[in-house]
């Protein structure tokens, strides 16, 4: 176990520059929401006001003659395909269609509109006349389980999905029984919006050989592929998905959400249609992270082990299913690999609700789960008054266990190390008192997690690439991979750099992906990337290093085994004087006098485990008693990356992680009335944690190679955040004493918190 240093590194832990950052910084980037087309038309959607209803007719005729008007889709003319939105890697059943003969939440498309411009099309969607059979709602989840309450689908149940532990209860509670001590709570979790800065939009294009190409700001190429054409009754072989550079996604662009409405526009109009999301539709309609409602039993006995450990879990859908059997599968995972115990039950379901989608986002059900997990371990160190550290790490998994979900056995990880490089950062056995601030009372609070890479062994998982050297000696790296703004592209680059030994300023790495001529890869999701695509390149550069390295050989008239490469030179190791560069070597195979017409590696990787990652955080925060504001005033996150590929990159990920956590903890929410209507569905009112809200941050990198990871890396993108929440209300409790259980904990909920103990 080593911690990353300032020390001069190869280029394997270097602090590159991002290869994209002249281009976002210079503007110059052509997001797809800067694509134009010649005769392109604009797109808008007419949305359901009501959350559960039965579409009796819609009338077109009154938009179809306003001037500029080239198309309208609705029920009436549109396929009737089964699909799920989150694009599964398996196939799994569908509950959508492109336009139902009902809706089941405010915002749910009716209609759509191909016109000029985007004002006509709005004034378009104003003149179509809808009728509507009003239905009996349910907005909350523990409501919709109930035997009385309306169906959000057309059957019997609004449980959507259920998964839980094949152990007999009467086990667990004999176990909890014979604990020395149980404790019970409920804690919750709110919906929060991804909130990344570029919106969902894509612009479709059908030719009149009948091939559909779409422009979309997607995280799954591929998948999207698989979706769409199954939406609109398409061959795959007829869909071409093409992703610009992203703008930020954080899971929301991980499933189906405008491209079925503009691509449908398209093959009406034969003419480019771009559809493009306002903000307002981004929190309405967008997608966003699923509430959750967590009831924990837990029995703990006298030597500070765990007995019996049990979770029901109640995630909200929303409408319709989409991503909720993975995310609570993830919750489910993230229950059993927390902390060990004798024995365990977990009972999740996902229930239907008539409010809008909810889908992936950074941590996938984690954040919930842990949450809950995290808040209930911290109430049970006070009140047994056990050292919070100690019994954290007494209670987990580490080295040399099986991971109870993978069944994978843990080679690799920094559990324990990562809990006490941030308790001694953070100078926790040297905290202060909570009461010696007067009126500002300040409390430290601790958090850990243990994370999965990739998604493997739940879905199936593999990566291309090509690395192909051109005749200057730079590197073209052909990769589907996703870069959502977390610098995979500038990570990837180094790996190939590396494995070739080249400068990383002669890689040339897509930016973009097209499912046409790129080789496959299923996305950027599950912390997956540089794990699985960087363990692609790795492949890919490396074949076209022997590829290299044989050619020059016939060239050289030198042994293979005597030649090596280096600073774009392939030269005898025992003559030195005998080199030959690598462009000249490509040369003379474009000739054709070395058989060959270019010198092209490929990298197919499937890893053959999941390498789990362990990380810490300690929350130090400061509340104002009189008013229950809160501020975060320092966050320690050390965590277990593997190897880190670049230290800068993996820092980013981290910051950006606590900004969310924070948020989650004390300000995110999406609200919804009495009506099923989201009523902060902007920046203004949706309360964002910004720049001036951050804490001061100490992020301390661990090293824990894992050997199937390249070079040992292992996954960073979504794992700081999931601990962060948790943090920081563990830290309020322990400035005020007060156990705030449900999320996000505002001023006015800690101020009334307050209140109630003094009362």
């Amino acid at each position: 176990m080593r911690t990353v240093t300032e020390e001069k590194r190869s280029i394997i832990g270097a602090r590159l520059p991002r290869v994209d950052s002249i281009e976002k910084l210079s503007g110059s980037v052509q997001y797809a929401a800067d694509l134009k087309f010649p005769d392109m038309l604009y797109a808008a959607l007419l949305r359901s006001p009501h959350p559960h209803a039965r579409i009796i007719s819609i009338n077109t005729r009154k938009a179809e003659e306003i001037p500029g008007v080239k198309a309208i889709i609705s029920r009436d003319n549109a396929p009737r395909f089964l699909f799920n939105s989150s694009c599964p890697l398996l196939d799994v059943e569908g509950d959508q269609v492109i336009f139902d003969d009902w809706v089941r939440y405010v915002g749910e498309p009716v209609a759509g509109v191909a016109a000029v411009d985007i004002d006509t099309a709005r004034v378009a969607l104003a003149s179509i006349e809808v009728r509507y059979e009003t239905l009996p709602f349910v907005l909350h989840s523990e409501s919709a389980i109930g035997l009385a309450s309306p169906c959000v689908r057309e059957k019997g149940s609004n449980i959507a999905f259920e998964i839980g532990t094949n152990q007999e209860s009467i086990d667990f509670d004999k176990a909890i029984e014979k604990s020395d001590y149980v404790f019970r709570g409920k804690y919750s979790t709110a919906s929060v919006q991804q909130c990344a800065m570029e919106p969902h939009v894509c612009v479709s294009k059908y030719d009149d050989s009948g091939r559909l190409t779409v422009w979309s700001s997607t995280q799954i190429p591929f998948r999207l592929r698989s979706t769409l054409s199954k939406a609109l009754g398409l061959s795959v072989g007829k869909v071409r998905i093409i992703r610009p550079p992203l703008g930020g996604g954080f899971g929301a662009k991980e499933q189906m959400i405008v491209e079925p409405y503009s691509a449908l526009l398209a093959m009406k109009t034969r003419k480019p249609v771009k559809l493009e999301y306002t903000r307002e539709e981004e929190f309405t309609v967008g997608s966003r992270r699923h509430a959750c409602n967590v009831e924990l039993e837990t029995g703990v006995s006298k030597d500070g082990t765990f007995t019996a450990r049990g979770a029901d879990v109640i995630l909200q859908v929303g409408a319709y299913l989409s991503h909720a059997p993975g995310v609570m599968s993830k919750a489910f995972a993230h229950f059993l690999m927390l902390y060990k115990a004798a024995t365990s039950r977990f009972d999740g379901k996902c229930v239907y609700t008539n409010t809008s989608l909810s889908g992936a986002c950074r941590g996938y059900g984690a954040p919930q789960i842990v949450f809950a997990i995290e808040r209930q371990v911290d109430e049970i160190c006070r009140e047994l008054e056990l050292d919070q550290l100690e019994f954290r790490i007494r209670n987990s998994y580490t080295m040399g266990d099986v991971d109870p979900v993978t069944n994978f056995k843990i080679e690799t990880g920094a559990n324990e190390a990562s809990i006490r490089a941030a308790a001694e950062k953070a100078g926790w056995n040297n905290r202060f008192s909570p009461k010696a601030f007067g009126e500002l009372r300040r409390g430290m609070g601790i958090a850990r997690y243990m994370y999965s890479t990739s998604a493997k062994p739940w879905w199936p998982e593999a990566s291309e690439a090509l690395a192909i050297i051109n005749e200057d000696g730079s590197v073209n790296v052909v990769t589907c991979a996703v870069d959502l703004g977390t610098g995979i592209t500038t990570g990837l680059a180094q790996i190939a750099a590396h494995e070739l030994q080249v400068d990383a300023s002669m890689i040339n790495i897509s930016k973009e992906s097209d499912t046409e001529t790129y080789p496959l890869d299923t996305g950027a999701y599950a912390s997956r990337t540089t794990y699985v695509a960087g363990g692609a390149v790795k492949l890919a550069a490396a074949d076209a290093r022997q590829k290299l390295l044989s050619a020059a050989s016939r060239i050289l008239g030198v042994d293979l085994d005597e030649l090596d490469a280096k600073d774009g030179k392939v030269y005898s190791k025992l003559h030195h004087e005998k080199s030959v560069s690598y462009g000249e070597v490509v040369k003379k195979c474009r000739t054709a006098l070395e058989g060959s017409s270019t010198i092209l590696g490929r990298g197919f990787f499937e890893p053959k485990g999941n390498g789990p990652t362990f990380g810490a955080q300690i929350a130090e925060v400061e509340v104002d008693v009189k008013t229950g504001q809160t501020k975060v005033l320092r966050i320690v996150a050390a965590l277990d990356v593997g190897k880190a590929i670049n230290p800068a990159n993996i820092e980013g990920q981290v910051h950006g992680s606590i900004q969310m956590g924070v948020g989650y903890a004390l300000s995110e929410c999406l609200k919804w009335n009495e009506a099923g209507e989201i009523i902060n569905p902007s920046f203004l009112d949706y309360k964002l944690i910004a720049a001036l809200d951050m804490p001061k941050i100490d992020v301390i990198i661990l090293e824990s190679p894992d050997p199937s990871g390249p070079y040992g890396a292992k996954g960073v993108g979504e794992q700081p955040v999931v601990p962060t929440a948790a943090a920081v209300l563990n830290a309020v409790n322990d400035a005020i004493g007060v156990s705030i259980r449900d999320l996000p904990a505002t001023s006015e909920k800690i101020y009334r918190a307050i209140n109630a103990q003094n009362n």
